[in-house]
């Protein structure tokens, strides 16, 4: 699969900060991978949900501060770094406050927050594969359902186009040509939201 980069046009959108649909075309695509990945490590959805709230504002006051480097993955390690200060001080708050439902739940938090490097590895990983399905998502009223189950077998599970087509009934140049109008419509979607 594909790697994606968050584009330096949007950063270069979001740094205005009176660009109202980049601000909105940001927060629908990061609010829900902040939240999910925090979800699936086990984090409680209230606490996710804070996190995914003081995550986007806290970009929204700091992006103007935020210095790409060039390198590829630069704002999505800075954002990875935002999120865990932001779980980090919101556990603070909660401990502080005793409003954890239990010991364990806060236990398991603080390991999520604390684990770093690994976690780092794990963003990584799910970063670019949650971009591309939300994008799918977007754009799927456009399609048939056969039509986005050839594309993503074929170029997100890397799956052999012949067998495709094959158990999908449609011949090898009708897996390719949805492939490539799938492509073409998640290109117009993302444009100026990430770079291929």
């Amino acid at each position: 699969m594909a790697e994606f980069q968050t584009s330096m046009n949007l950063l270069g959108q979001l740094r205005q900060q009176s660009d109202q649909q980049a601000w909105e075309r940001f927060a629908t695509i990061y609010g829900p991978l902040v939240f999910g990945w925090l979800k699936r490590r086990g984090v409680r959805e209230d606490v996710a949900e804070d996190v995914r709230q003081e995550v986007l504002l806290k970009v929204f006051h700091e992006i103007k501060g935020f210095d790409h480097n060039g390198r590829i993955g630069a704002f999505r390690a800075w954002l990875h770094q935002v999120m865990l200060h932001r779980l980090r001080t919101i556990q603070r708050k909660n401990i502080r406050s005793r409003l954890t439902e239990s010991s364990d739940e806060a236990n398991d938090d603080a390991a999520v927050a604390d684990s770093g490097d690994r976690l780092a590895e794990l963003w990584e990983a799910e970063h670019s594969r949650f971009l591309i399905e939300r994008l799918i998502e977007m754009i799927a009223p456009e399609f048939q359902e056969r039509t986005l189950q050839a594309f993503r077998r074929v170029v997100l599970n890397d799956e052999p186009i012949e067998v495709v087509a094959q158990e999908l009934e449609m011949s090898v140049n009708a897996a390719r040509i949805a492939q490539s109008r799938v492509l073409a419509a998640l290109r117009r979607e993302g444009a100026g939201l990430i770079e291929y």
